[in-house]
């Protein structure tokens, strides 16, 4: 079976040492209620957490009729995780309070930035380098002040196919 928090770890970690935009990773698993109780490994206010909330396997076997036998043909990874930065709360999310201060927004500071490295980052070549694999779905959902930890960013639903052949 897929080692799925191992997977996302090591993928994390990767972007971490890479810098990945610009910015250091923190990877983080647990149940989804205590995530507001995470603790923060860098003192650095310039880093991206992903916290991997939920995951689920579900193995695929297909079966030869001519020989009565089934095989292993892949996994279907079904995750949530949520992936964020800190951030100031008193910013307004966008234009509700100030409209000549967009730029200094919730979106524009930290939203924008966050989903443009999160498409570049969670894409096929993502899953390849540990396993064949691909992502056959992924959906992003922004969070504002996101539990005890003041974190904008998005909450993230996703599927990833893992071939065995």
């Amino acid at each position: 079976m897929t080692d799925v928090v191992g997977f996302f770890e090591t993928k994390i970690d990767e972007a971490n040492v890479s810098l990945k935009c610009g910015r250091c990773w923190e990877f983080h698993y647990g149940r989804k209620d205590y995530t507001n109780l995470i603790r923060k490994n860098s003192t650095d206010d310039c880093c991206n957490y992903f916290l991997l909330e939920w995951f689920k396997v579900k193995q695929i076997k297909e079966f030869d009729k001519d020989f009565g036998t089934s095989e292993l043909s892949h996994d279907l990874i079904s995750f949530r995780a949520f992936c964020g930065v800190d951030s100031d709360f008193t910013r307004q999310m966008y234009s509700e309070v100030d409209k000549n201060d967009i730029e200094g927004s919730k979106w524009n500071v930290y939203m924008k930035p966050l989903m443009e490295c999160l498409e570049g980052l969670l894409d096929d070549k993502f899953c390849s380098t540990i396993f064949p694999a691909g992502f056959l779905d992924i959906s992003y959902e922004p969070k504002y002040n996101y539990k005890d930890q003041t974190l904008d960013g998005f909450e993230i639903v996703g599927m990833i196919r893992k071939d065995y052949k």
